[in-house]
């Protein structure tokens, strides 16, 4: 049976990964629907909210790059959501990252039992 990448890493950089994957995907999540969402009253804290309510996530796997930008801008209206993931500088969807999200749990899990005791 061939290992795959997840399997070959080592435990802390499984866990390292997996919250960055974790953290883009929520964030992607939780602001895609942001042009629904009622904006900050003033001014000030628009720019704030904006200035929160962004990510720039990087990292390699698998001999690739993935990257993900999301960030937040308002008007006196509305909330804008625009988030790009990439692979390799080539835009994908926020699937590419719930791929790996899946190989890289059951790569945890199957370490865990393994290395578990009882």
């Amino acid at each position: 049976m061939k290992k795959t990448y997840a399997q070959k890493i080592n435990q802390t950089k499984r866990k390292e990964l997996l919250e960055k994957i974790e953290d883009a995907i929520s964030f992607h999540e939780k602001f895609k629907n942001a042009y629904f969402f009622d904006p900050p009253s003033s001014a000030s804290s628009r720019r704030s909210y904006e200035k929160q309510n962004q990510r720039d996530i990087k990292f390699a796997y698998n001999g690739m790059n993935y990257s993900y930008r999301g960030y937040v801008t308002c008007s006196c209206k509305n909330v804008y959501y625009y988030g790009t993931f990439s692979v390799d500088k080539v835009i994908k969807d926020v699937r590419a990252f719930k791929k790996i999200k899946e190989e890289l749990i059951s790569a945890i899990e199957a370490y865990e039992s393994k290395h578990t005791t009882e």
